[in-house]
Formats: structure tokens, C-alpha cells, sequence
């Protein structure tokens, strides 16, 4: 078989390029759609980490932020989770080592490193007394700025006229939100207590024993005596425990899901031609199959054949597509919008390796299953007549 795709060179370059281009779009989008969607976030007990959002009964709507009095109320009185923070901030000036830049900087209070259950690389955690005067920074900000982990407690970063000692580092592959890069310790309560101002993003950790369902049928008793108390209000009002990844990718789902469907029906489209071109090529090794059969090839035996060689065809397809999937993957990297969550974490791994090669295998049986049929139904004396006295092809 190997012998037989090396003396038809130009035509196997053709058909593995064809396939390549198809297997290596299929396992870009692939990679993508795995390390955003289906991957579980890289905390500790993900799947227990949610956030707690503004619902309105009567719109059927969701305010994905709280009010910094329902905030208070719901952190005192909701007992099935087993940490509780918010969070704001953005993209905000820090002036730290004599220099300034934008980067990701928000207001934290302790809770939300037990949420997320992160050790720092060096330093510690923000505890309770840090409050408007401590800051944790990413380590990619500490060795940019500092040279090293080390280097950059003790350390003040100054956000808003306001300086903060930098008590901890956090490792590299923690970033919540997305992009943050300093945390600062914010006040104790939050500084606006009205119930009409959604100011605040919530994250809150189920306690182990407690499912979804439950702390959902807590949180709406909960809003159910606020709106008894604050008729005004929260009048319609309730909250919403959404697992954190569904909150965080659950709007790119469609459109991602959309996207390797596109390209699935590009593979397909590419398997065809591939299947058509192997058609065209049958009446050109009749006289081959003819002998074959002649010497007391059986008709398995032929399709057999014929089957590792296409079998061999998709692999080294496979091989071209993995490079251009790579080059496709820096592509969409690039031409990404900023608010596609989990980029980061975007990467060619084992999982994207092995749909690679499932592609390859499943396409060689698309585009060869006809052909090789059909090979091996050519009746031999007429092949033999039709061969004259050419050699074997």
C-alpha cells in the first residue's frame, strides 16, 4: 500500500491536501469549543461555585449583578453555601515602580479566595483586616513589574489615590474575572446599600452536601421576605444560583456549536471530492485488481487493500491537519473578540490530538467505502481485455 501511494505522488499530495484542509478547520474550531465549553473550569470544586444573580419574576429576565443591600441580606442568611464575595472592577489605572498602565483590577473582600479555593506562589490570602489597604497581584503582573514572585510583597500599588501593600501573589493560571490581574481589598460592606443600584457580581461555594436545587429554593425564600420587607423595591423580585461556567460561556455556546457544525460540513464536503477523485481513478487500476483476483485474490482481500490505503491517506492527512489546525488556532486567537471567555485556556491538547485522529479514521471510511466497493466488483476477463498489454498501474 505504501509502495502503491509513493508511485502516485502527485494524486496522494491531492487527496491528503484536500483532507488536511478539512481535518485541520474541523480540529481548530474542535479545540476551541473543548477548552471553552466542555473543559470544566481549573478551580478547585468547580462544579460548586456559582453566581448569584437578580432575577425578575414578571419580565423572566436576569440582571447578572446584586444590590449592595440584598447583598448584605442574602450573604448573612443564605447557609448552604459555604463562601460568599463580590466583586467589581474592570479595566482600571495602576501606577505601581514608577510607571502606570491599564490592566484588569478588582474589589474583593476574603470570601472570594475561599470560593475559589486558590493558594498563592508566594505571601498570603487577604484576610478580613486587609480591608482597603492589601492587594493580591497574578504572577505574570509580579514578574513583569517586580522581576518575581518575591520581589513583589511589600510592595505598593497605587489605584485611585489610593496605595495597597501587596500581601500575596497568585499563580498564572488563575484569572477571575477575565483578565484581572490585582485584586484589592475592598470594604467590609459594600459602599452603596441601595437596593435599586446593581453594582455588584456575586460568586458564593456550595457547601458539599447541598445541591443546586436547594440553595435555589433558599435564595427564593430569602427574596421572598425581602420583598415582604421592601415592597418598593423588590417587589418581582428574586435570585439565581447559575453554575459559574454556564454563566461565564453559556452565551458563545450556539454560536461556537454553530461553527464546528460549518466546519464538520466542510469535512464532509472534503471527503466527497476525495471520494469522487478515488472513483475517477478505479478504471485506472482495473487491470491491477484484475490480476489480483486473477491470482486468487479474494474480493475482501482487494477491498482490504484498498481500505489501508485510504486508511494510510487519512493518517497522513491527519498529521498535515494537526499542523494547520495549529496555525488555525493562533489564527482564531487573533480575530477573536475580547469578551470570548476562557481564550487563555484555549490550547491543542490530548482531547483536540484524538479528535484529530477519530476525524481521519472516520473519513477514510467515508471517501473510501464506494470506491474500494466498486473495485472489487469489476469483472475480471473484462478487465484484462481492457488492460491490453499495459503493465500493472
Amino acid at each position: 500500500a505504501v509502495r502503491m501511494l509513493a508511485r502516485n505522488g502527485g494524486f496522494t499530495a491531492v487527496v491528503v491536501a484536500a483532507l488536511a484542509l478539512g481535518i485541520g478547520a474541523t480540529t481548530a474550531i474542535f479545540t476551541v469549543v473543548n477548552s471553552v465549553l466542555l473543559q470544566p473550569l481549573r478551580y478547585r470544586d468547580a462544579g460548586r461555585i456559582v453566581n448569584v444573580a437578580t432575577r425578575w419574576k414578571n419580565r423572566s429576565t436576569l440582571t447578572p449583578r446584586m444590590t449592595g443591600g440584598d447583598l448584605v441580606d442574602v450573604a448573612i442568611e443564605a447557609s448552604d453555601f459555604s463562601a460568599f464575595s463580590s466583586y467589581f472592577g474592570g479595566e482600571v489605572g495602576v501606577q505601581v515602580g514608577g510607571r502606570g498602565e491599564f490592566t484588569g483590577v478588582y474589589w474583593i473582600n476574603p470570601g472570594f479566595v475561599r470560593v475559589f479555593s486558590v493558594p498563592p506562589v508566594a505571601g498570603r490570602v487577604l484576610e478580613e483586616d486587609d480591608a482597603e489597604r492589601a492587594a493580591m497581584v497574578s504572577l505574570p503582573f509580579a514578574q513583569r513589574t517586580f522581576g518575581d514572585a518575591a520581589g513583589a510583597l511589600g510592595k505598593m500599588v497605587h489605584v485611585e489615590n489610593k496605595a495597597y501593600e501587596i500581601a500575596g501573589v497568585l499563580p498564572a493560571g488563575f484569572q477571575f474575572p477575565e483578565k484581572a490581574e490585582v485584586w484589592l481589598a475592598g470594604p467590609a460592606k459594600p459602599a452603596n446599600l441601595n437596593r435599586t443600584a446593581y453594582n455588584y457580581y456575586v460568586v458564593a461555594k456550595l457547601r458539599p452536601d447541598v445541591t443546586l436545587e436547594t440553595a435555589q429554593a433558599q435564595l427564593d425564600t430569602i427574596a421572598a421576605r425581602l420583598e415582604a420587607a421592601y415592597p418598593d423595591s423588590n417587589r418581582d423580585k428574586t435570585f439565581a444560583a447559575i453554575p459559574l461556567q454556564e454563566r461565564l460561556v453559556g452565551g458563545v455556546r450556539p454560536t461556537l456549536y454553530l461553527l464546528l457544525g460549518a466546519v464538520g460540513l466542510v469535512l464532509l464536503i472534503a471527503c466527497a471530492n476525495v471520494a469522487n477523485l478515488l472513483l475517477a481513478r478505479t478504471p485506472a487500476r482495473a487491470r491491477e485488481m484484475a490480476v489480483r483476483a486473477a491470482l486468487g485474490a479474494s474480493r475482501w482481500r482487494v477491498v482490504r487493500q484498498l481500505t489501508v490505503e485510504n486508511l494510510l491517506l487519512a493518517l497522513a492527512a491527519a498529521v498535515l491537519g494537526v499542523a494547520l489546525a495549529q496555525l488555525g488556532i493562533a489564527a482564531l486567537l487573533r480575530a477573536a473578540p475580547d469578551n470570548l471567555p476562557r481564550l487563555g485556556e484555549v490550547r491543542l491538547d490530548r482531547a483536540a490530538l484524538l479528535f484529530a485522529v477519530l476525524a481521519s479514521l472516520g473519513a477514510s471510511v467515508v471517501f473510501g467505502l464506494a470506491p474500494a466497493w466498486q473495485a472489487s466488483r469489476l469483472e475480471v476477463t473484462e478487465a484484462l481485455k481492457q488492460g491490453g498489454s499495459r503493465g500493472v498501474v
